[in-house]
């Protein structure tokens, strides 16, 4: 099957311009991630012994409060849900431990704290910012350096959609972010990227 630029139609007779076409095709994996859903899905119709196992996600306990009180927070995160599920067990425990080390440094020196993971893969570019806020600093400012960082982040590393969660110093969720618009070229934000000596994910420590 040929996707062209990631679309789904496909002209009837594309041979005379197959090859230049496909030289623009974008890369994208088509597979079934659902095989063992399917098969509990069937179990009744397979009769197999034992019967089939139904699947559950492989998530944190943690993971899935966090999901659950982002949800009362903001709309459109039903994204961030299937992103974070998607992720292995030790990459969401990266994240948890990224939220308590944001929130413990800002109970220690009373200054926000912020990171940022990127999960570049097939299945598109997502990425995650954590910010923590501490209790003498109004919350306004501190949500807008992080929707500016997320925006200039975002920009650079070219994610196609990117989740902001903002901490108080207990822990407490007090902001949810979610930005999905196109990333493209921008001169501004490129200049902008040079001026604040924005790191490539990978350089950050």
């Amino acid at each position: 099957m040929l996707f062209m630029n990631a679309d789904l139609y496909v002209d009837p007779d594309p041979d005379r311009d197959r090859h230049e076409r496909t030289r623009a095709a974008a890369s994208i994996r088509v597979a079934d991630q659902c095989l063992p859903l399917n098969a509990w899905m069937a179990r009744e119709q397979m009769h197999d012994d034992p019967p089939p196992s139904k699947p559950t996600y492989n998530a944190l306990p943690r993971i899935l409060d966090l999901i659950d009180v982002i949800d009362t927070h903001a709309t459109g995160m039903i994204r961030f849900g299937a992103d974070i599920l998607a992720l292995a067990g030790d990459a969401q425990q990266n994240v948890l431990d990224a939220i308590d080390r944001c929130v413990r440094l800002t109970r220690q020196d009373g200054q926000p704290h912020y990171a940022v993971f990127s999960f570049s893969g097939v299945w598109g570019h997502p990425t995650v910012f954590l910010g923590s806020r501490p209790r003498e600093s109004a919350l306004e400012p501190v949500r807008r350096h992080l929707e500016a960082y997320m925006r200039l982040k975002r920009h650079q590393v070219k994610s196609d959609r990117s989740y902001g969660l903002l901490f108080d110093e207990g822990g407490n969720l007090e902001v949810a972010m979610y930005f999905n618009e196109p990333t493209g070229d921008d001169s501004e934000l490129d200049a902008l990227v040079e001026e604040f000596g924005l790191r490539p994910v990978a350089d950050s420590p």
